[in-house]
Order: C-alpha cells, then structure tokens, then sequence
C-alpha cells in the first residue's frame, strides 16, 4: 500500500479560515467542493495536501502516488491540459474519483484536446478512473478511454461508514432546510422559473436557505457591499423591497467554509431539499432526510446510482412541500441505506485497486 500520497485539490486548511467571497474563492467557487475533497483526506491514510499549481520534481521526490479529488471537468469549457503536463512529469501512480461530465448536448468534439490528454494519463497511471455515474462512464467511454469504475460521489462515506439518518418525523415546528441552485441574476437565471420559485418559497417559508455559489447572498452575509445587485435580489426573492429581503437573509441564510460547522448546522433541520447534491450529502452525513430535485445529468447520475432519495424537477410542484405525505413518500431512506452498503464496497474494491487503504470508522 502507498503511505505518502499527495492530493490535488482546493486547500481545506486555507479553506476553513476564511468567510464570505474569499471562502467562496478558496472554495473553487462552490462551497460543496469540500465535501468530496474532505472525504479522501478522511478516508485515505497518508494523504497531504499539494494543491493544483505543484512541482512535479518535489511531487515525484516526496511522494509515492498521487490523488485527485475531481468534479465536473470533462465538458467543452475546460482545457485541463495544463494538469496533464504537470502529472505527465511526475511519472507516478495517480487516483482519481468523483469525476463528472458536463455536456449539455455538446458534441463530444468540443472536449478540449488537452482535457482528452489528461483523461488517457489517468487511464495509464491508475487501474480505473472512478466515476460519478454511467453518464459520466459513457462519455469518457466514447472519449476512447475504458478503464472506467462508476462510484457516484465518494463524500457520502466521508466518516468511513454508511451514514445513519433519523426517520422523517411530523410534527408541529417542523423544520424545512433549502438549498436550491443559482449563479447570477442574469436574464437566464429569471427564466429558470421553478428554480425562482424555490428561493421564493424558501425565504418565505423554510427555516434555513443554505448558499453554496451564490455570491450575492455570501458576500451580504459577510457585510460586503452588494449595492450594485439589490434590487435584482428583491425581485428575484419576490420581495417588497430590500430591507425586508435583508432581515430575512440574516434569519435564515447559511454559508459554509468548514464541513463540521455545515454537519452541525443541517443536523438542526427536520427535513432538508434542494437542488445540491452535497447539499444533500452534508444533510445525509448528518443524518438528516433529504429529497434532491434533480435538474441536469450531474444530479441525475449520482442520485441514480448513490440511491440519494430524489424527484425530476420537470415533475417537482413546489405546492407538494404542504403535503407531509408527498414529502415522506418520496423520501425513501431504506433504499439509500441497502445501495450504500453494496457502493462501500465497490469503493473498498476500488481504492485497493491503486494499493491505497480505505479507513473504515
């Protein structure tokens, strides 16, 4: 087994000290970025951070192999062919896990030249690359590289062990957590109507709205100045007028640059929704039920095969959040806990694979 694994990621320590748009930063602009990069740190022995702008001399001198904690990157946007060139010098065995795919209905001719180099250095230096789902399986597949494993997202087993969620109860102070999706406050993001109406439903009626990208709302929760967009912000949120949307912000908004705090946050919660699958996994490791609202292949593959407990948001009504019913009938927690069991495993399988070990709690 290797016992000096270096590990490509965002920097977690730097991470953690930071707040408002430079944690957002810090977090390569999602704050759910650190969940599966927390998760190899946890799960993996002999793991040290050495960022993405390493040098591969000192890499292959003080290392055995290396990690890499991915995302969404095959797509037509990122040229990752500079990461290829540094890893292409290290000359050492590489892992990676979580990688996704992004395409939107691209032509897989618009994968950057380089993103297609970094994929077969991968296929060389590792037994399989792990992936987040079949979606994501075929589209490399079709790339010309075969040695694929689909794991969905190793951050659900951050603590070792399939995690244990407490039964979704009725009650009267019922507390209801959101997380959906947004980027911006550009003409797009207002014709994207069923997202819209989740932020308006949630700052009305949830008890917490968790952030993960949205800058506005994190910069505002930090005391930056956020002058230039809030009036887009009232109409967005539906509201009267800005002063009304700030006391609710306050209330109810949430942003994280610490997995532990985020854990001790959604623990709070009765029950947590939204359109974030690490907003989801955050809740799941704390043992909260959650419902994710699928709404592209990224959500759709990893909810198929994690068995996270979802709905399409083609068929989500926001009206159905009043019918407890509705909620607990979609919200199948025995289902995730039996596919858990089995995809621990596979993930076992897989990191043994390139002679890592996997700790178990």
């Amino acid at each position: 087994m290797y016992k000096s694994i270096g590990v490509v990621s965002i920097g977690l320590d730097n991470l953690k000290y930071a707040s408002g748009s430079l944690a957002l930063e810090r977090s390569g602009n999602n704050s759910g970025n650190m969940l599966f990069t927390e998760a190899v740190y946890r799960q993996i022995e002999g793991t040290k951070h050495i960022g993405f702008n390493f040098n591969p001399d000192v890499v292959r001198n003080e290392f055995d192999s290396i990690m890499i904690p991915a995302s969404n990157w095959v797509n037509w946007k990122q040229d990752w062919g500079w990461l290829a060139d540094l890893l292409e010098q290290t000359n050492l065995p590489i892992c990676v896990i979580g990688l996704g795919s992004q395409m939107d209905g691209r032509s897989l001719s618009e994968v950057p030249e380089g993103t297609v180099r970094l994929l077969n250095i991968l296929s060389e230096r590792g037994s399989s690359l792990g992936v987040r789902g079949e979606f994501t399986a075929q589209i490399i597949n079709d790339l010309g590289v075969k040695n694929i494993s689909v794991l969905g997202c190793p951050s659900v087993f951050s603590d070792g062990r399939v995690p244990e969620i407490r039964p979704l109860e009725k009650k009267e102070d019922f507390r209801l957590a959101f997380g959906p999706t947004r980027y911006g406050f550009g003409k797009e993001d207002f014709e994207n109507v069923k997202h819209r109406e989740m932020y308006q439903y949630a700052i009305k009626y949830a008890s917490s709205i968790y952030y993960q990208s949205e800058s506005f709302e994190i910069a505002f929760l930090n005391r930056e100045d956020v002058g230039a967009n809030k009036e887009k912000a009232v109409e967005y949120y539906g509201l009267n007028d800005f002063s009304d949307l700030s006391k609710k912000l306050l209330e109810k908004g949430k942003f994280h640059s610490s997995l532990a705090h985020w854990i001790t946050d959604v623990k709070k919660e009765d029950c947590y929704i939204g359109t974030r699958i690490h907003g989801v996994v955050s809740s799941t490791l704390a043992g909260t039920p959650s419902l994710l609202i699928t709404h592209d292949k990224r959500t759709e593959e990893l909810a198929s095969y994690m068995g996270v407990p979802n709905i399409s948001i083609l068929d989500f009504n926001i009206k159905n959040l009043s019918d407890f019913g509705w909620l607990s009938g979609n919200i199948n927690i025995q289902n995730f806990m039996d596919i858990s069991k089995l995809n621990i495993e596979v993930l076992h399988e897989f990191y043994a694979s390139h002679n890592l070990m996997f700790n178990r709690f």
